[in-house]
């Protein structure tokens, strides 16, 4: 592994790898296609940042401080929300690296967009606006592509990205190496990874080889009439905000729903933030941000930040 990567990597603070780190490490070091399932929170992200940067770096035109024609990477996500998550996580581990790299998402300037692609060795991109561009971009040249990350891949076929999934691999090289994370592992998961990868690619599931985040919560469940699932859900965040020190999150079904509910907290005296997919992306990224570095707060959510957030 190069010593930069290393050095990057002690001074995050990461001093043990995880179990789907250990085993997907090694073997994306090795160019292989991997599809790698474990829990939420369990590091998925430096699973595949460290053999994707790794990779790079060992490219001819990688030693010479110019730039590239297109990108050599592309990691694609869920989410505007966890795709910016990634885009942090990668300057964090390539800080002593002269790599260049562009989050494409909706809500964004496209032509500020086009302006940075050409000059930038990795992309990471939400895959509706990664097809925009190979749709749209003339410039826009993947056939330098080496290797493929797909984040949450349950979830993007959740979200109905499959299609979208399906024409961007058509813009890329069959040659390439391919990384398939997922928090669930499913016919669809191996499906798409059948989809995208190479023969021979490796699945590695380290769900329950670790302490979950639900393991280590205490979990109740209560099941109300439709006609009083308001005063419930009053009454159950009332309850919460008696803690010192809460985060709350109030997960909804669909953004209509969430910007409902969130209208009829504040009428009754008691205001949340607020995030789905009606809001705009300063709107939503201001909020993210209020919420993580804030303590005795509430944010109501649809799934935009159902998978794979660090709060």
């Amino acid at each position: 592994m190069p010593s930069e990567i290393v050095r990057a990597i002690q001074k995050v603070g990461y001093d043990t790898p995880s179990p789907i780190q250990m085993a997907s490490i090694p073997i994306g070091l090795l160019k292989r296609d991997v599809i790698g399932v474990a829990e939420t929170g369990s590091g998925k992200t430096c699973a595949f940042v460290v053999p994707m940067l790794a990779y790079i770096m060992e490219l001819p035109r990688m030693t010479d401080e110019v730039a590239t024609k297109g990108p050599y990477a592309l990691v694609m996500a869920p989410t505007r929300e966890l795709a910016k998550q990634i885009f942090g996580e990668l300057r964090k581990v390539a800080e002593h690296h002269t790599l260049t790299a562009a989050l494409l998402t909706g809500g964004k300037d496209v032509a500020m967009e086009r302006r940075v692609m050409a000059q930038t060795n990795i992309i990471i991109a939400t895959p509706g606006r990664l097809l925009q561009h190979m749709d749209e971009s003339p410039e826009f040249d993947t056939g330098g592509v080496k290797i493929l990350v797909l984040d949450e891949a349950d979830r993007c076929l959740d979200m109905g990205f499959s299609n979208a999934l399906t024409a961007i691999l058509q813009n890329l090289p069959k040659s390439r190496q391919t990384l398939l994370f997922s928090a669930t592992m499913d016919k669809r998961v191996i499906d798409a990874g059948k989809q995208t990868m190479r023969q021979g690619f490796q699945v590695i599931d380290t769900v329950g080889e670790e302490v979950s985040t639900a393991d280590a919560v205490a979990q109740s469940a209560m099941v109300v009439p439709l006609d009083s699932l308001n005063a419930a859900l009053v009454a159950a965040v009332q309850r919460a905000r008696s803690v010192p020190s809460h985060k709350i999150i109030v997960f909804f079904t669909t953004a209509r729903q969430t910007r409902w509910s969130s209208e009829l907290f504040a009428a009754m005296g008691m205001p949340v933030h607020e995030i789905h997919s009606r809001k705009s992306q300063t709107a939503r990224e201001r909020v993210s941000k209020q919420f993580k570095n804030e303590t005795n707060t509430v944010m109501f959510s649809s799934d935009v930040s159902a998978r794979g957030m660090d709060y």
